[in-house]
């Protein structure tokens, strides 16, 4: 079944900076944006794969707010460091349905938290990095809003959505035609269901490592490793209810059981590529 949307939105946005005082800048943020929701939920015309839930049909644009405070400072030689304080509303979350496959708009929700990203330079050919994101994922406390209408009770958790985010670096290049850089990514512990807080996922940690060497200013080689450390863990996990056998059958009566889908950290490997620009 076919159909057509359409839908406008103002959405003024706004910025102002202050300084620089002492290598110091600071500034202040804010605006309206939108997220687009998935198009059969928007023309309601797949009932059984369509978002629309028991509200009925979805916005094709879902309103957003945001505003953000900040700073940027040079004060130290050789550093540059980036922080910034946010806040985002959504008039609808865009949540991830794991066993169809598609998205799903769900109820209103609220994002907070802070960015924070470094840069060092001792030298210059080497520079560490690291950049931080944590942030405080809710639906709004409205128990009409999430219960009545989208389901979710038992608190205000956001599935999926990690406390924080992180990476941590260390780059060499213009160092002869060496250059390359190892980096440990950090993803943090998230709620597996909408509401709840537990089941939780614990995250993980990886490094991963590249050399490489320009034989000419047109042909370079590198070798790139992933997991450097061969870390044991789920780069991605889900909760639902799944059923294999007609057995299978939850205690309240509702078919499938419940559990754990996951998705395992990719292994130690290697990659090794020679690129020519013409």
């Amino acid at each position: 079944v076919g159909g057509t949307a359409s839908q406008g939105l103002f959405q003024p946005k706004g910025n102002i900076a202050f300084g620089p005082w002492f290598d110091t800048e600071f500034y202040i943020s804010a605006g309206k944006g939108f997220h687009s929701d998935d198009i059969r939920g928007v023309l309601g015309s797949v009932p059984l794969e369509g978002t629309q839930l028991s509200v009925g049909r979805v916005p094709l644009m879902a309103r957003t707010t945001g505003e953000e405070v900040g700073f940027r400072n040079r004060s130290i030689p050789n550093l540059d460091i980036q922080f910034a304080a946010f806040r985002q509303d959504f008039s609808s979350e865009l949540i991830y349905d794991q066993d169809a496959g598609q998205d799903q708009a769900t109820a209103p929700s609220r994002r907070q938290g802070f960015e924070l990203s470094a840069q060092y330079h001792p030298a210059p050919w080497i520079e560490f990095s690291t950049d931080i994101a944590a942030t405080h994922a809710r639906y709004f406390k409205n128990t009409a809003t999430l219960a009545d209408f989208y389901g979710i009770a038992g608190g205000t958790f956001i599935a999926n959505a990690p406390d924080y985010i992180g990476s941590f670096g260390l780059l060499v290049d213009h160092l002869g035609p060496w250059f390359g850089g190892v980096e440990e990514r950090m993803l943090g512990p998230y709620p597996l269901t909408d509401g709840p807080s537990s089941p939780r996922a614990a995250g993980y940690k990886e490094t991963n490592l590249d050399i490489g060497y320009r034989i000419t200013g047109s042909c370079t080689a590198k070798l790139a490793l992933y997991n450097l450390l061969n870390t044991k863990a789920y780069s991605a996990e889900y909760y639902y209810a799944t059923t294999i056998t007609p057995q299978e059958v939850a205690s309240d009566g509702t078919t499938g059981v419940s559990d754990y889908q996951v998705h395992p950290l990719e292994p130690l490997s290697a990659r090794f590529t020679v690129s020519v620009i013409f």
